[in-house]
Parts: C-alpha cells; structure tokens; sequence
C-alpha cells in the first residue's frame, strides 16, 4: 500500500479508481462482447435458440391439465400458475401417475 499525503476527495476518487480497475470485466467477457458487436449472427443464432426452448417448455406446460402459463415476451423464464392444485387433492394424485410418466420418458 502507498500512503499519499493529500485531501480526502483525491483518495476518494484513487479509492474508486482502484475498486473499478480490480472488479472490471474480465477479460474473457470483453472479447465476447467485442466478437458479439462485430459479428451479431453467432447471437442471432442463440437467440433463436432460446426463443425454440422457451416456446416448448411453455408447449409443454399447457399441456398439463390445469396450469395457466403466459408466454413471455423476452425472457426464458416460465412462471405457471398452479392455483388449480391448492386444495386439490384428488386432481394432484390423479396428475402424479402422469408426472412420473413424463419424467422417466
């Protein structure tokens, strides 16, 4: 550590100088932004991706009998309402057969 005799606001700005140079991008991130700014067809392709699995995942929720599932617009994130099951005892013990089905296949 080097110590400089001088105002706080000058170690203020050396304090915040130090913590951004350290906690930066680091290096790996910046190429790939740098790639993705100079050829976008690599994200285009990824995007696609994402959307493909999004719009399955959401398919195949609304395939199980009583969750209401809103597809997003931008995001990979699915989040069903399941309200039907609460209190539902019978429809959950029907559902568990088709669960486990799903899951082995």
């Amino acid at each position: 550590m080097v110590r400089v005799p001088t105002n706080h606001s000058y170690l203020d700005a050396c304090d915040k100088i130090q913590s951004q140079v350290t906690s930066g991008t680091c290096s790996i991130a910046q190429r790939a932004a740098m790639v993705t700014y100079t050829n976008m067809e690599p994200t285009i392709e990824m995007s696609k991706a994402f959307l493909r699995r999004k719009d399955l995942i959401v398919g195949l929720l609304r395939e199980v009998p009583g969750l209401k599932v809103l597809s997003t617009q931008g995001a990979f994130y699915v989040f069903p309402d399941v309200s039907f099951y609460f209190g539902n005892l019978m429809t959950i013990i029907k559902l568990i057969p088709l669960m486990i089905w799903q899951c082995i296949f």
